[in-house]
């Protein structure tokens, strides 16, 4: 689970709550910011989104950089976060429709309020 947080050095960051949590610098380190990242020994996850929900896939070293990919680095307190650029879904849209309810009456027989009883037609 990915969750945006304050760490104690003021900066924004992404805490990673999975088997170990991680704390990644807010920005996205792609183009000509995956290069400095890689000079200055930073390290790397990469961002793949190409569904509604956000995997990240450490790398090491070079190994598993994609020169088109988006990456997140590991936070380190005292220093600058190497990427400028603030993270969007790729994904422009989902395909999201309304959800039909189901006609529903109050029941007078519980004191439940949430308790209905479903209006159903046969034809």
């Amino acid at each position: 689970m990915l969750v945006p947080s304050k760490c104690a050095c003021g900066e924004w960051t992404v805490l990673e709550r999975s088997n170990v949590w991680t704390r990644w610098d807010a920005a996205i380190v792609e183009g000509d910011d995956l290069t400095v990242a890689i000079i200055l020994g930073k390290q790397l996850c990469r961002l793949d989104d190409t569904l509604a929900l956000v995997r990240l896939t450490e790398v090491w070293n070079t190994r598993g950089l994609k020169p088109d990919g988006r990456y997140l680095a590991l936070h380190k307190c005292g220093c600058l976060p190497v990427g400028t650029h603030s993270w969007h879904s790729r994904k422009e849209s989902l395909n999201v429709e309304p959800m039909d309810w189901p006609d529903v009456e109050p029941d007078p027989n519980s004191s439940d309020p949430w308790s209905g009883i479903l209006k159903t037609t046969l034809f």
